[in-house]
């Protein structure tokens, strides 16, 4: 189990790391190791800090010792295959890459991700087919359907529109299920006007 405070310390660590300040974030990296040596996180903190300083040959060290104790430590790994590259080691690099783009592709919310930034750059019918492809991998999460109402409104696909947010009041719970009860009633109030308007 993850202490609480190691977490934290960890968590301090990335936000000084974002701010350039490696000393303060090196200082929290250590704090959360000596809280709990097992967090893989906190080992991959220690690796991000050492690639920053240009100490590759400790940084993939330390990247190895995350993984090794978190094989589901993906930013680990894909920090690594950076490090391998600079090094100069580029099939190292594409091995862990892939092992990386593996488990993304596994992963519905990456695949939502992908749609996401779809939806921002208006390509409607990407954003589809990446969030068919989290639905394929988990059907019951309620964004995804509403996501997907979304981008077929875009495309004025009236009948997809229902059917989704159909589906994400079914996967819904409490306020969220009446929210999507009251679209649902909207569409329909909105599909009637437009029928008795042609």
């Amino acid at each position: 189990m993850i202490s609480k405070f190691s977490l934290y310390y960890s968590n301090k660590s990335m936000e000084f790391l974002l701010d350039q300040d490696l000393s303060s974030a090196y200082a929290y990296t250590r704090e959360a190791l000596r809280i709990d040596p097992m967090s893989a996180g906190a080992w991959n903190n220690l690796g991000v800090l050492y690639s920053r300083a240009g100490k590759l040959d400790y940084a993939s060290r330390v990247f190895l010792m995350a993984i090794e104790m978190d094989d589901r430590a993906h930013s680990a790994k894909s920090n690594l295959a950076g490090v391998y590259r600079r090094q100069g080691k580029l099939e190292m690099a594409e091995s862990m890459a892939a092992s990386v783009e593996k488990f993304r592709s596994q992963n519905p919310y990456y695949h939502q991700h992908l749609a996401e930034e779809k939806l921002d750059e208006e390509e409607y019918e990407q954003a589809i087919v990446h969030l068919e492809d989290a639905v394929a991998r988990k059907h019951n999460e309620l964004h995804f359907y509403h996501e997907l109402a979304i981008a077929h409104q875009k495309l004025g696909n009236d009948d997809a529109v229902k059917e989704n947010l159909v589906n994400a009041r079914r996967y819904a719970r409490g306020t969220e299920k009446v929210r999507f009860s009251g679209k649902l009633k909207d569409l329909q109030a909105l599909v009637e006007a437009t029928q008795a308007n042609p």
